[in-house]
């Protein structure tokens, strides 16, 4: 039964399948859903048993089916009777560090096996037979949806929400045969995204096995040298005063470690920017288009090539080479011996660094100029059909992201 609480307007959204005329309906959630915690099961019971759905496959899925639950644990009968999961349930992640990762939906779709849910979800229960899977998964992670759900949660040391909170949370649905052509539209786009998402995955493993592979051959047959004798620059930066607001958010590229740890081979962006007063006031470095940089904190041993001038911080090295060493060349070798520099000098479970004299005397093999291009012609090939699949992976996700703001209310 609809709440007098809403204000029924006509609704519709941007995008709509042209068979579908009906207008779309508010509604409260706790008129929709009826609300239950999930297990809190002993630790040792957990690794074996029957399925559960877990954290992390409700934060990461807007729809849960038998492909995408992993978790196993003991329970009996009457722990399945309270704790089970059905067709069109509706899962919330219950608690998390920060509000904007609270009260993540993911709608139960098909369960072929006896499934429970975890003490860290929240169950809705569809009270009739108006709101399905996987349309209500989708429903609860729009831009309306997750600005109401994170206005209405608490948060003291954690964020909470709980049934109470999320049933005054409105939503607006059409009839179940549109939440069902919605759902399917949805459903084969992230099929398509999982797909090249497994193909970008599994190029890259070759690509990884085909470096190492090149590069161990490649030391039997040529001389090794320190990296500082094929460079002709090495140097490192800085970073301004945090406090001083006079020296952030000017027109100068500042980069970040999480720059490089979410781009491939090449620099493009960073994200965050400098004033030349902090660049003049600092011991920041700006490195030019074509310079490769190498980290040497937290994230250590990664390489990359910077397409852009960028100031950089301490705690990487920009590195230039001299006239007969190919960059490209270098950056894959670099890359290949990623795992190696790791385990040498960081300790299992630490967060390592490594200094400035490490990084000097890397030790690579340097073969003559012409096969160094000859080798980097073959894994630019390959390293540009990942960055071609990275992007197509991104421009779907932004059409979905747009598609989720336009086909619903």
């Amino acid at each position: 039964m609809e709440n007098d609480k809403v204000q029924h307007l006509r609704n519709e959204p941007k995008i709509r399948f042209s068979e579908f005329r009906d207008d779309w309906v508010n509604m409260l959630t706790g008129d929709l859903l009826e609300f239950k915690n999930g297990i809190n099961a002993e630790k040792q019971r957990f690794g074996h048993g029957k399925s559960i759905i877990n954290y992390k496959d409700a934060f990461n899925n807007e729809y849960a089916d038998s492909s995408n639950v992993l978790g196993l644990v003991d329970f009996t009968d009457n722990e399945f009777g309270r704790y089970s999961v059905q067709k069109n349930d509706i899962l919330f992640t219950r608690t998390s560090e920060t509000l904007h990762e609270i009260g993540y939906s993911c709608s139960i779709n098909e369960i072929t096996m006896p499934t429970i849910f975890s003490g860290f979800l929240l169950r809705g229960r569809p009270k009739q037979d108006n709101l399905v899977s996987p349309f209500s998964g989708y429903l609860y992670r729009t831009h309306h949806s997750r600005n109401e759900i994170i206005k209405k949660s608490s948060y003291t040391t954690r964020a909470l929400t709980n049934g109470t909170l999320l049933s005054e949370v409105i939503v607006n649905i059409p009839k179940v045969e549109e939440q069902i052509k919605i759902g399917s539209f949805l459903t084969a786009l992230d099929m398509k995204i999982e797909l090249l998402q497994k193909k970008y995955e599994n190029l890259k493993l070759f690509k990884k096995g085909l470096i190492e592979e090149i590069f161990k051959e490649l030391r039997t047959e040529y001389p090794i040298k320190k990296l500082i004798d094929v460079s002709s620059k090495m140097f490192s930066g800085g970073t301004p005063k945090s406090t001083e607001k006079k020296y952030y958010d000017g027109d100068i590229n500042f980069l970040s470690i999480a720059d490089i740890t979410k781009s491939s081979k090449n620099l493009y962006n960073a994200s965050k920017r400098i004033t030349q007063l902090g660049l003049d006031n600092s011991s920041a470095k700006v490195a030019i288009p074509g310079t490769m940089i190498y980290t040497m904190y937290a994230t250590i041993a990664v390489p990359i090539i910077t397409r852009i001038h960028v100031a950089i911080p301490q705690s990487v090295m920009a590195i230039h080479f001299k006239d007969e060493i190919d960059i490209d060349f270098m950056y894959y070798q670099l890359a290949s011996m990623i795992s190696k520099i790791r385990s040498e000098f960081t300790e299992t479970g630490t967060q390592g660094n490594i200094n400035s004299s490490i990084v000097k005397n890397l030790k690579l093999v340097v073969p003559h100029y012409e096969r160094q291009i000859e080798i980097s012609k073959k894994l630019n090939y390959i390293e540009s059909k990942v960055e071609l699949l990275s992007s197509n992976i991104e421009i779907l996700k932004q059409f979905k992201k747009g598609l989720l703001q336009q086909m619903f209310i």
